[in-house]
């Protein structure tokens, strides 16, 4: 009677246990098969495996279950041999084909005549070990080549340097004597224009000559002592002239006059200056007296000011027009931002959002207002890029779409690049205009001194959009050859 009761109690146990340990075997079986790591996948199956221990069983249960477990395995076995396969063809075809272009670039290397452009070439090369699985041992027998490749560019450039050395110094003992030609007759030669021609004969000898940044810079600052004798010269000549400069200021008084009044009238602000440019130049070498000059240079600056002062009356219209703008493109620019939040229809959108891009074209609007806008519309473009990527990686699309993207993105970038270089430019010429007439002012005048800030600020800032211009088309070319190479 014990006995029965014992039995039946144990037959309870073992079911308990086969039911428990079914119930984690399955869960482990489906979480092997849900991970695409197949190293994770083996581990959680190890951990089942060693659950066994934990359980009493009958034979038969316990084989069950474990023809099951096996089973698991041989599939995650089978699959992480199949990825083992996977990588080394992948490998492999990396090798070659970056072996391929190593090849050309070396040769291309070799065979360019300046150094520059041969360290381009590798350094194109080098850029495509990033990002792609190679064996170990034919990485780096691939980047050795490379390096040897680049230490003899490295040669080329140091024997070039001692060629610049060399050319340094003919040309340093060509120019000296004639710039000490020209200190003489700066300061004893009374045929001033035939002087004034000689030195800018000797300053034009410079251009484009290879020379040490020292002694180019003293030999051009004893020519610039040369400049300055032969003007004082000139100077005190001028004064034995007064009967000549009172015509000659009778002369372009009435032109200034002019000047003044259409700086007031016209409406083609280009054409005053060109006009006020224009004689500049002319009072520039005219015999005047210095009052005489400053006189009328003061009333060009006024005519200047004035067309400024017009100018910012315009301003003032564009900033009305300016702030509707942006009260109009905002409203798109929130409701394009949302879509890109939310919006599945992610073609339609990203149509949307370049239709709000195209929108900035050829409007005006405050630079601040403008740039907010943009941001916020780059925001946007880029929140619909990640989600766009992202559902493209969870449906396996092709990485040719986001290369498309990119390169429309890139495309607009360089348009906007360009018109806001265009705009810059404008700006530094009227600023240069302004410079020139500054320049019969001391040279440490405050107005001259805050120009020529103002000209250095917007000339470094067309450089650095020019550069960012250049990278943008250099990944413009990379892309299109990753696409063409696909």
């Amino acid at each position: 009677m014990e006995e029965s009761v014992f039995n039946s109690r144990e037959s309870v146990d073992w079911e308990a246990n086969y039911m428990k340990l079914k119930v984690l075997l399955d869960q482990a079986l489906r979480d092997a098969r849900n991970q695409t790591d197949f190293r994770t996948a083996k581990e959680i199956l190890i951990k089942a495996q060693a659950a066994f221990r934990d359980f009493r069983l009958k034979p038969e249960a316990r084989e069950e279950l474990n023809r099951e477990l096996q089973e698991a395995f041989s599939v995650v076995n089978r699959k992480m041999e199949e990825e083992r396969l996977r990588f080394e063809l992948e490998s492999q075809h990396h090798y070659l084909e970056l072996k391929m272009k190593l090849e050309e670039a070396v040769k291309l290397a070799a065979n360019e005549f300046d150094w520059r452009e041969a360290r381009k070439y590798l350094i194109d090369v080098q850029q495509e070990f990033k990002g792609i699985r190679m064996i170990p041992e034919q990485r780096e027998t691939l980047y050795t080549r490379l390096q040897q490749a680049f230490d003899e560019v490295k040669i080329r450039q140091d024997s070039e340097h001692l060629s610049f050395l060399q050319a340094s110094e003919d040309h340093y003992r060509e120019l000296a004597p004639m710039v000490d030609k020209a200190l003489i007759r700066a300061g004893s030669d009374d045929d001033f224009a035939s002087v004034r021609e000689f030195l800018i004969s000797v300053q034009a000898s410079f251009r484009g000559i290879r020379m040490e940044k020292e002694k180019r810079e003293m030999l051009y600052s004893r020519l610039q002592q040369a400049f300055d004798t032969l003007n004082g010269r000139m100077d005190r000549e001028r004064e034995k002239n007064r009967e000549v400069a009172g015509k000659n200021y009778e002369y372009f008084r009435q032109q200034t006059d002019e000047i003044l009044k259409e700086a007031g009238t016209v409406t083609h602000f280009k054409e005053v200056r060109d006009r006020i440019r224009d004689m500049q130049s002319r009072l520039k070498d005219s015999i005047l007296l210095r009052e005489q000059k400053d006189e009328l240079y003061a009333a060009l600056q006024e005519a200047f000011t004035e067309i400024n002062r017009r100018q910012d009356s315009e301003r003032s219209q564009f900033e009305q027009e300016g702030t509707e703008n942006y009260k109009r493109l905002g409203k798109l620019v929130a409701d394009g931002l949302q879509q890109a939040q939310e919006s599945m229809e992610f073609r339609e959108t990203r149509e949307f959002l370049k239709r709000i891009q195209a929108g900035f074209k050829g409007i005006r609007m405050h630079k601040d207002h403008r740039e907010e806008l943009y941001s916020r519309l780059q925001s946007a473009f880029t929140i619909l890029r990640e989600r766009t990527d992202q559902y493209f990686r969870e449906k396996q699309k092709n990485w040719e779409v986001k290369m498309e993207f990119r390169l429309r993105d890139l495309n607009v970038r360089v348009l906007e690049l360009q018109v806001e270089i265009s705009r810059e430019k404008e700006r530094l010429e009227a600023l240069q205009d302004q410079l020139d007439i500054l320049d019969q002012k001391p040279s440490d005048h405050p107005a001259r001194l805050m120009v020529v800030a103002q000209i250095q600020s917007v000339t470094d800032s067309i450089r650095k959009k020019e550069e960012l211009i250049d990278a943008a088309a250099g990944e413009i070319e990379d892309l299109q050859g990753r696409l063409e190479s696909e």
